[in-house]
C-alpha cells in the first residue's frame, strides 16, 4: 500500500475516532446478550459430553471437535438482528491436520456449518496451522477469508497450539459487514484480521455454538479450551438527573446499569439502532480492520 491512500485512510480513522470519543464521554455500555468467565459450569448443552465440557481445574471451556462426528456445544441467546461483538480467549491445544475448531452465532438448531444464518471464527489446520472467518447469509450465500495470502491481501499468518489468542468478532449492520481480529493476549500484539463485506443484514441469531455438524472429515481433532465469552452490542448509557431542588446547577450524570450476570444475560431493549455513536463506533471498528488487513506484514 502506497504512502498517500495509507495516509488519507488514517487521517479518516482519527477524524472517526474524534467524532466518536465526545460521545463514549456521554456515555456508551456493552449491552449484554450473553457473557461468562467460566468460573462456574456454564451450563451448556451438548450431544457428546465426553469432548465438550466445563473443565473446574482450568475453569475454561474444553473442546474436541472432530468432524464426521456431528458434535456440538451451544448456549441459547437473543439477537434479534443488531450489530453485535463477539469476544473470548481461545487456548489451542493440538490442531491436528485436517482438524478445525469453529465458533460463533447460528440462527439455525441444526447448526451445520454450511447453512445459514451463521458468523463462524476459525482455527483449522491445512498443512498450517491458519485463522479464517465464515459468514453465511439466511439466503445461503457464503463468504469467507482465511489468514492464508491467496485468501486476502497479506501474507500467510499462522497461530501456534499452546497459546492464548484472543478473538474479535464483529457483526454490522448498518455496513453489513462482518471482520475478525486476533491478537496474541500475552503479548498484546495483532496477530491477523480481516472483514467481509456480505452485502445483507444478517437476520436474528439465537445460539452460540462450537460445531462439527457438516464436517466430515474424520480422524483428525482439533483440541482446546475457551474463556472470557461475551456476546454484547454498543448502546447508550442511561442518564439519570436529580429531581430534588437544589441552589446549586443541576447536574446530568451517565450512568451504566449495574447488572448481576450469571450465564445468559439478554439486553432489555434492542440496543443496535442506539444512535451514531454506536454507528460510529462500529465504523471505527471497520475501517481499523480493514486497514490492518490491508496492510501486509
Amino acid at each position: 500500500m502506497s504512502a498517500f491512500p495509507t495516509m488519507k485512510i488514517g487521517f479518516l480513522l482519527v477524524f472517526l475516532c474524534l467524532l466518536v470519543s465526545p460521545l463514549y464521554a456521554a456515555g456508551i455500555e456493552k449491552v449484554y446478550f450473553y457473557r461468562t468467565d467460566f468460573s462456574q459450569d456454564p451450563g451448556w448443552i451438548t450431544n457428546n459430553p465426553s469432548r465438550y465440557f466445563w473443565d473446574p481445574d482450568m475453569k475454561m471451556y474444553h473442546y474436541e471437535v472432530e468432524g464426521g462426528t456431528g458434535g456440538y456445544s451451544y448456549t441459547l441467546v437473543n439477537l434479534t438482528g443488531e450489530s453485535f461483538m463477539l469476544e473470548y480467549d481461545i487456548l489451542p491445544v493440538a490442531t491436528t491436520d485436517g482438524s478445525a475448531f469453529r465458533f460463533g452465532t447460528t440462527s439455525s438448531d441444526t447448526m451445520d456449518i454450511n447453512k445459514g444464518t451463521l458468523v463462524l471464527s476459525e482455527f483449522f489446520s491445512n498443512s498450517r496451522l491458519l485463522m479464517g472467518l465464515r459468514t453465511i447469509t439466511q439466503n445461503g450465500n457464503l463468504f469467507e477469508v482465511t489468514s492464508e495470502h491467496d485468501s486476502y491481501p497479506g501474507e500467510t499468518v499462522t497461530f501456534q497450539d499452546n497459546t492464548t489468542y484472543h478473538v474479535i468478532v464483529t457483526y454490522n449492520r448498518n455496513l453489513m459487514t462482518t471482520d475478525m481480529v486476533v491478537t496474541n493476549k500475552q503479548a498484546g500484539s495483532r496477530v491477523w484480521g480481516y472483514f467481509l463485506e456480505i452485502k445483507k443484514e444478517l437476520e436474528p441469531m439465537k445460539r452460540l455454538m462450537i460445531s462439527s455438524v457438516g464436517d466430515y472429515t474424520s480422524g483428525n481433532p482439533a483440541t482446546g479450551y475457551i474463556d472470557n465469552v461475551e456476546l454484547y452490542t454498543l448502546g447508550q448509557a442511561a442518564t439519570t438527573v436529580p429531581t430534588t431542588l437544589s441552589t446549586t446547577p443541576t447536574i446530568v450524570s451517565t450512568t451504566a446499569p449495574v447488572t448481576t450476570f450469571a450465564t445468559v444475560t439478554t439486553a432489555p431493549t434492542k440496543s443496535g439502532e442506539a444512535g451514531w455513536a454506536t454507528v460510529l463506533a462500529f465504523v471505527v471498528a471497520g475501517v481499523a480492520c480493514a486497514i490492518a488487513g490491508a496492510r501486509k506484514r
